[in-house]
């Protein structure tokens, strides 16, 4: 049995000591996100993103595809090389706030202050504990309307493994087990899918949730 912070832990230990973040801001990684017929485009363009938040930005790669909408955006990574490399790709445009948090909550940003977050090709490794704090956080900090889009894992098999064990490093988790987490965090499903990853079926979820308006 593995306790929850060393989890986490470790996780971040991994993606600190690879070439992961170099190899996923490679053009064809990230045009899988991006392409027009990207299941991950069409839910994007469901959020505002007049002020968002990346959640796991990496180094950076996604943010040119939306900076130019937004006129507040926060840059969150637990690692704080990532933030650093955010910072020297984009410059200190008022626009930008880089934030390198714990690995399990938003406790600098504002309760209702934002329209929109999400986070591609992260949460999928990220511990449950930690994916059910994130939920809760979203709906802490997104203004009543506001609108989240996760990438997450749908590999609900071996809940006892440690993710580095799984197809592509994805860990426990469901399109249903997240839907349950999201409802309870005071979040509403507006889509979901289930996406292919790697050329394993379903692998991945996407799911698009909205706070309700108060």
């Amino acid at each position: 049995m593995m306790e929850k912070a060393k989890a986490t832990q470790a996780i971040l230990d991994v993606h600190e000591n690879t070439r992961y973040y170099d190899d996923a801001a490679q053009a064809d990684a990230v045009a899988l996100f991006w392409d027009g017929n990207s299941p991950f485009l069409k839910m994007f363009r469901q959020l505002e993103c007049n002020a968002i938040i990346e959640l796991a930005v990496g180094k950076g790669r996604h943010v040119p595809m939306y900076m130019d909408r937004a006129s507040n955006i926060v840059l969150v990574d637990a690692l704080g090389q990532n933030i650093a490399a955010c910072r020297a790709l984009l410059g200190e445009a008022p626009k930008f706030r880089y934030y390198v948090n714990n690995g399990v909550d938003l406790s600098e940003l504002a309760d209702g202050s934002y329209d929109s977050l999400f986070s591609y090709d992260a949460v999928v490794h990220f511990e449950m504990l930690d994916v059910w704090s994130y939920l809760k956080e979203t709906a802490r900090v997104l203004a009543p309307g506001g609108r989240a889009l996760y990438h997450h894992s749908n590999y609900s098999e071996h809940p006892t493994h440690v993710w580095t064990q799984n197809p592509h490093n994805r860990n426990f988790m469901s399109n249903a087990i997240f839907e349950h987490l999201a409802d309870r965090a005071g979040l509403v499903v507006l889509d979901q899918a289930p996406i292919h990853w790697g050329h394993v079926e379903y692998l991945d979820g996407l799911t698009l949730l909205e706070k309700p308006a108060a």
